[in-house]
Parts: C-alpha cells; sequence; structure tokens
C-alpha cells in the first residue's frame, strides 16, 4: 500500500510441541570487567549507544512513516511444553518504521496448566495486553487445589514489574499463609 508493506496473517489449526531442553549457563553476577563507574555526566564520559539501548528506544516508540504492518490473528493454538499445556489465542498488531515500533493488542489463554514451583496449576485466564510497548499488562488467575484448600493466584501490572496476589477458599489464610503454600 503505497510505500508501506501490509500484512494480513492468520494462524489456524496449528500446534506448538516445546522439547524439554536446557538453556544456556547463565553469565556471572555483577559489573563485567571492562565496565567504570564515574561520577562525570559530560557527553565524553556518557557510553556509547548500543544496540540494545538503541533497540529499547526505537521498539515503543509510535513510527512517524511505518514502512511494516503486520496484523496477526492467533486461532486457538495448541501449545504443549513442560511448563505450559492449553491454546492460545488473539491479535496483534505490529508496525515497523525507521524512527520506531510498536506492538498493540492481546493474546491469551482462556484455559490450561502451568507448572509452578512444582505443582500443576489450573490457568482460568492469561492474558497479554500490548500497548504499544514491548512490556505488556499482564492479567492473570489460576488456581491449586490442596486437599483442604483452593490457592487463587492473581498476577497484574506490567511484564517488568508484576504483582501478586494471593487469596484461598475458603478464605481463613492470610497472604502470608498462603505464599508459604
Amino acid at each position: 500500500v503505497g510505500s508501506r508493506w501490509r500484512l494480513t496473517a492468520r494462524l489456524r489449526d496449528g500446534a506448538v510441541t516445546v522439547p524439554d531442553g536446557r538453556g544456556r549457563t547463565l553469565l556471572p553476577a555483577g559489573a563485567p570487567a571492562d565496565l567504570v563507574f564515574t561520577d562525570d555526566t559530560s557527553a565524553a564520559a556518557r557510553p556509547p549507544v548500543t544496540r540494545a539501548t538503541a533497540l529499547a528506544t526505537w521498539l515503543g516508540t509510535r513510527p512517524t512513516a511505518p514502512r511494516f504492518a503486520i496484523d496477526l490473528t492467533i486461532e486457538p493454538v495448541a501449545v504443549v511444553s513442560p511448563l505450559f499445556r492449553g491454546e492460545v489465542s488473539g491479535a496483534l498488531a505490529l508496525l515497523v518504521g525507521d524512527d520506531g515500533a510498536t506492538i498493540d493488542g492481546r493474546i491469551g489463554a482462556d484455559h490450561g496448566t502451568v507448572l509452578w514451583f512444582a505443582r500443576r496449576y489450573r490457568i482460568d485466564r492469561a492474558e497479554l495486553d500490548f500497548d504499544g510497548s514491548a512490556d505488556p499488562l499482564l492479567d492473570i488467575a489460576m488456581a491449586y487445589q490442596f486437599p483442604q484448600v483452593e490457592l487463587q493466584v492473581g498476577v497484574d501490572g506490567r511484564l517488568s514489574r508484576p504483582r501478586l496476589t494471593l487469596t484461598s477458599n475458603p478464605g481463613t489464610y492470610t497472604e502470608g499463609q498462603l505464599l508459604g503454600f
């Protein structure tokens, strides 16, 4: 369309199986040996712009003249991994330009299970809402049925700063006691 590429896609009848594999060893904690801390705020003392900082600035900035527009609809897709089993669906819109990129839309699972602290929790709702940034809003509700009580876990806020809420049915336990479960 004009000078912009536009892709409209639908993912359907899909299944994703993630093998039980191992990742790479994490790098050691702490500052790298070549990092120097200084109080000098002059331009010469500022760290150079790296790919990581440039990407963080670029992603989440609405492009003034998008070159690519991608509209993706995900019809229920079965996902099976060691940590998650369920169906994922949603719709995303991605705009990419020279001066920025944004992600808008929602991806979610209306049901499924997730392995958390060696227990398989039932997912009642799990949504990621993208509002232009790559740091989506969370809306997650899951539960685990113990013999005497159902532990209900809520997670909301941004992916970078999630908030945890614990409740139970029956509601006879404090949040501290539930955290112990």
